[in-house]
């Protein structure tokens, strides 16, 4: 079942983050030291460490991202995070996350393309937390 817990916390801060501090087409710029900072212009999976410093860390290897803390394997990014952080499949996490991808989750989900604002963001992720709950959307 999908953490809706984490996932509603993720859509209340990006309601309220300002859209110069958010850019989708970006985990996170790099530029923000890898163990803190404010999480810098990041994607929604980039403000995670934010959020669940616990849980989630920046990292920079070939390109800046994110990794889950205890994660022995680094290689798989904001999507291996997104699967383990809100308890959803490899494809959802994929396709939630990345721009202009929302709709293959599904039909009714409007696509976020690399310029939309953080609150575009988080209307699309509450739209699908409300097709998991109406059960059009299976989430096992």
């Amino acid at each position: 079942m999908i953490n809706q817990t984490r996932l509603q916390k993720l859509i209340d801060f990006l309601i309220l983050l300002e859209p110069n501090r958010f850019n989708f087409n970006k985990v996170w710029d790099g530029l923000e030291d890898a163990k803190g900072g404010c999480g810098s212009c990041g994607c929604a999976m980039g403000w995670t460490p934010t959020l669940f410093p616990d849980l989630v860390q920046r990292t920079v290897g070939c390109y800046a991202t994110v990794e889950m803390v205890d994660d022995s394997d680094k290689s798989y990014g904001y999507e291996r995070v997104a699967q383990r952080l809100f308890n959803m499949d490899s494809e959802t996490a994929r396709f939630l996350f990345s721009p202009e991808f929302q709709s293959w989750v599904h039909e009714e989900l409007p696509n976020c393309g690399m310029n939309a604002k953080p609150a575009e963001v988080a209307e699309m992720l509450t739209q699908y937390l409300e097709l998991v709950n109406a059960g059009e959307i299976d989430d096992n």
